[in-house]
């Protein structure tokens, strides 16, 4: 009998909820062993870590500094509408960009995927990628349409879209892991036995 794989999730504070839902989705299945650690959590104890160790970052460069040291080493990024992921060997990458030109066609994207209906009531006998998918699916928050007049409105303008960036942001992340779960998981795994 093979020993279970480790998967090791490294977040940013902002990404909690999300890294330990993931750590949850991928710990129902029989061949992992799944932990969702901080980022200073994984810095304190990287130098312990087995080489058979697998590690998912998540985050953007400036969020995550692991994301930011793996990232040059990684030859291929997949960008889905501005949710990012990408692996090579023992670490793989998980980020959403935040670029508010590619809000219209990320939820565009999200709309016509079904985002959310399909992963309700999944039979545990379904593939991997199927049944780690409901726990990530839900709506972007709504952001406050009033207009403020004046100087004020540009600095209204400023501090709105920065909070449009982060909910974005949190939502492609979502949407990576997702896709990572769903397309990338196995295959990423598989690839070092």
């Amino acid at each position: 009998m093979f020993p279970n794989k480790q998967i090791i999730v490294v977040y940013p504070d902002d990404y909690e909820d999300l890294a330990v839902a993931m750590q949850h989705e991928i710990s129902k299945v029989d061949s992992f062993d799944c932990s969702a650690w901080s980022i200073e959590h994984y810095k304190q104890n990287a130098p312990t870590l087995s080489g058979r160790s697998y590690a998912v970052f998540l985050g953007t460069p400036d969020e995550n500094r692991f994301t930011k040291m793996y990232q040059p080493q990684i030859s291929k990024i997949v960008n889905v509408n501005g949710a990012c992921l990408g692996w090579d060997g023992s670490k793989a990458i998980i980020f959403g960009e935040g670029n508010l030109e590619k809000k219209p066609a990320f939820d565009a994207f999200k709309s016509k995927l079904g985002y959310g209906s399909a992963a309700a009531g999944i039979a545990s006998s379904a593939t991997l990628g199927t049944v780690m998918s409901a726990g990530f699916l839900v709506a972007v928050p709504a952001l406050p349409a009033a207009i403020i007049g004046g100087g004020v409105y540009s600095v209204a303008k400023f501090f709105m879209n920065k909070k449009a960036r982060r909910v974005l942001r949190y939502e492609q992340t979502k949407m990576a892991i997702y896709n990572f779960l769903l397309t990338e998981l196995e295959i990423w795994t598989k690839g070092r036995e």
